[in-house]
């Protein structure tokens, strides 16, 4: 009996070790793609659309964000709060609820699985979508709370964001962030490492480990 367990254990072992071994070299031979990108790209973005989130709400003010920024039409983030499904008791939404109401919205999605990739080819992952048009949506930390923001460019090493959570503009009426970007998307800059260091904190949500929603052309 002991004999038997111990084979099918490390059985178990083997296989996961060759589909280990063999995701992380098929992760190394697609990333040269990945570095085949422009240094820089900007998605059209309208600064009147720089909104202050309500408490809880970053999910469905970045998903309204995205939907303005692959179709170009208004949108009213009133309209996605309330429609937003997969939403625990405190307004939290988990992922799924993204996925979906983008979806409904005619909004493509991808959740590309990302936990194997070194911190480099992350980056340079997110790149790729951008340079193809693509927004990301991100879930990390900010101040320690879950928290979702979308990436809508870079130069180098460094992302336009919009971030729902950024700081209030006391000169505009209304619930507006800060611009901090100007001409460029998104309401503010961040490095490669201050990205890094915010999505890393989506390791704390186990399955939601590094995730990435990545948003297509409307279909």
């Amino acid at each position: 009996m002991k004999r038997t367990i111990t084979a099918v254990i490390t059985v178990c072992l083997l296989i996961t070790g060759i589909l280990t071994l063999g995701y992380l070299y098929a992760v190394e031979a697609v990333h040269p793609v990945y570095r085949d990108v422009p240094s820089s790209a900007e998605l059209p973005f309208d600064s009147r659309y720089n909104l202050l989130q309500t408490f809880n709400n970053c999910g469905p003010y970045n998903c309204a964000i995205v939907v303005h920024v692959l179709t170009g039409r208004k949108v009213n983030v009133k309209d996605f709060v309330r429609k937003m499904e997969w939403r625990l008791p405190n307004k939290t939404t988990l992922p799924w609820g993204l996925e979906k109401i983008l979806n409904e919205y005619g909004v493509k999605t991808e959740v590309p699985f990302l936990v194997f990739f070194s911190p480099e080819h992350r980056l340079d992952y997110l790149r790729a979508q951008l340079a193809h048009g693509k927004p990301v949506i991100l879930l990390g930390l900010k101040k320690g709370i879950g928290h979702y923001l979308t990436l809508l460019g870079y130069s180098g090493s460094f992302f336009y964001v919009y971030d729902s959570w950024h700081a209030k503009n006391p000169l505009r009426t209304g619930h507006y962030t800060y611009d901090d970007n100007g001409s460029l998307p998104g309401n503010m800059t961040l490095s490669a490492d201050q990205i890094l260091d915010f999505w890393k904190g989506s390791e704390k949500f186990l399955f939601f480990a590094w995730y990435a929603l990545v948003a297509g052309p409307a279909s």
